[in-house]
């Protein structure tokens, strides 16, 4: 199993300048980008919460997904999503990342429980 989170943003220098004005001038921004980073650098404590996550954990921004996740993660970003042998699954969407209002704390206790939840189904699954 591995775990994204799509930024609600395009990567590369054009990407980048594009989310710093709309987040400058038509105050728009992307809650995922509020949990992960201060300003321009990732978190001390995002940092510190994926080095104790054990488990495939990779940021991608909108125009760096697969097209299949493309089409899944579309019109949801920001997002969390696990894939689970090709196949997506929904953890945290937009609005639940939203509400962590930039907590990296609330946001890794929110997705814990989203892992816990997904394993014991995954685990009956099995049976």
């Amino acid at each position: 199993m591995k775990i994204f989170g799509i930024y609600q943003a395009n990567g590369g220098l054009i990407g980048e300048i594009s989310y710093v004005f709309r987040k400058l001038v038509l105050n728009e921004n992307c809650s995922l980008c509020k949990v992960t980073h201060g300003g321009l650098i990732r978190k001390s404590d995002w940092k510190e919460y994926l080095s104790k996550l054990n488990i495939h954990f990779e940021l991608l921004h909108i125009n760096e997904q697969p097209s299949d996740m493309a089409s899944y993660t579309k019109g949801k970003t920001p997002c969390i999503i696990a894939d689970i042998g090709g196949n997506y699954v929904s953890l945290m969407n937009s609005g639940i990342i939203d509400g962590c209002n930039g907590s990296v704390e609330k946001f890794s206790r929110i997705l814990d429980e989203s892992l816990k939840n997904l394993r014991n189904t995954c685990d009956k699954d099995k049976l």
